[in-house]
């Protein structure tokens, strides 16, 4: 039957029990999740919500792992701090505004540190482009240009050739995200073995805190080089020509391991895992104190 939350009408699947003892309407997990609800420390439901302008229908606002925010976009929310703390943190904000990404291609490069690719067998994989309409491969060169321009790509030669692909970014309804379809490649890839934090041990580690800060690296994997003799392993191909990363690229099996372990490394380097946590591009300061 359709219910109503807030804003927000949906057919759900509705249980009825055949009991005098119970009156209650009881949710689950899905509808919370269709309906978008959140609950505050008060225990008061309220509903997530952004408003877009284009359609004016109602959307969650979702980020992206490998996307920016735009400027105009990022707030600042600090109604729970006192006058005095919200300046601390405005003037860090200014101090160090140069390090926030104006866009997806906005990116630094890790220093010291070279990704590499190693494979299971020495041969090649290599696949032609994939059929796609003239919005697509418009779409397609449009990027590839920009990273071109970027310094992320260059135009080379090798037998490696993956084709590419546009899927649908989860915040949008249209087809603009550029996908390498590295599947073949991924089979040969040697994995590479690196933990991963675990959500038990990270609740262990800030049980006396109440400050927490969550940094999210932009185009995280794009920041590490490439060994040099392993970029044609990331040839891809379009329609109009043919290309090798010069950085980490999004979809190989290994990108996310080894940008843990670099990652965990400079926060190690640099003294920092008393009050610093990493998953991948994701970081946690955590304090007891402001």
């Amino acid at each position: 039957m359709k219910i109503k939350i807030f804003d927000t009408e949906e057919y759900m699947d509705i249980f009825i029990l055949e009991t005098d003892d119970f009156e209650d309407f009881l949710i689950g997990l899905d509808i919370i999740k269709k309906f978008k609800l959140i609950q505050d420390e008060n225990l008061q439901i309220s509903q997530k919500k952004i408003i877009d302008h284009e359609d004016n229908k109602t959307n969650q606002c979702l980020v992206n792992f490998n996307e920016h925010i735009d400027e105009d976009e990022f707030q600042i929310k600090l109604e729970h701090l006192t006058n005095k703390k919200k300046m601390k943190i405005e003037k860090l904000i200014e101090k160090y505004k140069t390090v926030f990404a104006k866009d997806k291609y906005d990116i630094g490069t890790v220093k010291n540190y070279e990704a590499r690719i190693d494979l299971i067998v020495n041969k090649y994989c290599s696949k032609r482009p994939y059929r796609c309409s003239i919005e697509d491969k418009k779409e397609i060169e449009t990027q590839v240009a920009k990273l071109l321009e970027n310094n992320l790509i260059e135009e080379y030669y090798s037998p490696f050739a993956a084709p590419v692909t546009l899927a649908y970014k989860r915040e949008e309804r249209k087809k603009n995200r550029l996908c390498i379809d590295f599947r073949d490649l991924n089979k040969i890839i040697v994995p590479q073995a690196q933990p991963f934090p675990l959500i038990d041990d990270l609740i262990i580690k800030t049980r006396n805190c109440k400050y927490f800060t969550a940094l999210n690296i932009n185009s995280a994997f794009w920041s590490i080089p490439l060994r040099i003799e392993d970029k044609t392993k990331t040839g891809f191909v379009t329609q109009e020509g043919h290309y090798q990363w010069t950085c980490l690229p999004f979809g190989l099996k290994t990108s996310p391991a080894i940008f843990q372990r670099i990652l965990s490394s400079i926060l190690k380097k640099h003294k920092l895992t008393e009050f610093t946590e990493n998953y991948i591009d994701d970081i946690l300061i955590y304090s007891p104190t402001f």
